[in-house]
């Protein structure tokens, strides 16, 4: 049975993904790292690389969906914080 069949398995081990954000310097890429690097836990791992944070994570479509979502609506955030100071 395949996965995408309607009866199937609904989650494929072992996905990962990779997001590459770019900030307009470098100080605000480690600040907005700074900030979320707090709620990342296990669940995604993210490094500087000048004004990029390049954030990787592994999971379940369904796991990866949620951590990614919750992970950028965290970035959309600190984001704003960092430009309202």
């Amino acid at each position: 049975m395949g996965v995408l069949e309607k009866d199937g398995p609904r989650d494929i081990p072992g996905l990962s993904a990779e997001i590459i954000l770019e900030f307009e310097s470098e100080e605000m890429a480690e600040s907005i790292l700074r900030s979320v690097e707090v709620d990342n836990y296990e669940f995604i791992s993210c490094r500087r690389d000048g004004r990029r944070l390049v954030c990787e994570s592994l999971g379940t479509p369904g796991s990866l969906l949620h951590t990614l979502d919750d992970f950028l609506s965290c970035v959309i955030t600190a984001e704003s914080v960092y430009r309202s100071t």
